[in-house]
C-alpha cells in the first residue's frame, strides 16, 4: 500500500532528526542524567520518575527510527507481495 504524503513527510523529518548529532547528544545527556538519578537517588518515587524518563526517551527514539525506515519497509512489503502473486 503506498504511503501517504504525511507519512513520507514524517519519514523525511525522522531521518533529519536521526542525523542531527546535536539533538542526539542532548537525548544522550538526558538519558545519562536520568540513569544516574534512577540508580542513586534515595527516594523510590524519584528513582521511578527518572526510570520512566529513560524508558520514554528510548520509546521516542524507537518511534523515530521506525518512521525513518517506513518507506523502505513499505517497499520491501510491496516487493514481497508481488513475488507471492
Amino acid at each position: 500500500m503506498p504511503l501517504s504524503g504525511a507519512q513520507m513527510a514524517e519519514a523525511e523529518a525522522a531521518r533529519r532528526i536521526l542525523g542531527d548529532e546535536h539533538f542526539q547528544a542532548i537525548l544522550d545527556r538526558v538519558v545519562a542524567t536520568a540513569v544516574g538519578h534512577a540508580m542513586f537517588l534515595d527516594r523510590c518515587e524519584e528513582r521511578e520518575h527518572y526510570r520512566q524518563i529513560v524508558i520514554a526517551v528510548g520509546h521516542i527514539r524507537n518511534e523515530i527510527l521506525a518512521a525513518a525506515e517506513l518507506p523502505e519497509a513499505d517497499k520491501a512489503a510491496t516487493e514481497l507481495a508481488r513475488s507471492m502473486e
